[in-house]
């Protein structure tokens, strides 16, 4: 029972972290692609 109930859990929660870890590597890609297009500018 027990391990069915963490499965679960984990279930629901590799969504959440994974959209987590998503959203921090997109905003360092957004970083980059700014800076390199500031870097070109100059």
């Amino acid at each position: 029972m027990k391990t069915g109930h963490f499965e679960m859990v984990t279930i629901l929660l590799a969504p959440v972290i994974l959209m987590d870890i998503f959203q921090i590597y997109a905003e360092e890609w957004d970083c980059w692609i700014t800076w390199t297009e500031n870097c070109r500018l100059c």
